[in-house]
């Protein structure tokens, strides 16, 4: 688990993503919501985005 501010998960998400780091800004990361990536084989896979469903 990381816990990060909503510039870094989005930095990440790009970057798991194959994406230049200027996207960063079209990602919606809300507070407290959760942003899960898996590595498989040592690569990532974003899993989810964004995710409030618990609150």
């Amino acid at each position: 688990m990381i816990v990060a501010h909503e510039v870094i998960v989005k930095v990440i998400v790009a970057n798991v993503l194959g994406a230049p780091n200027s996207i960063y800004r079209r990602f919606e990361v809300g507070n407290t919501s959760l942003t899960v990536i898996h590595y498989l084989d040592n690569k990532p896979r974003l899993i989810g985005l964004n995710d409030i469903s618990h609150l």
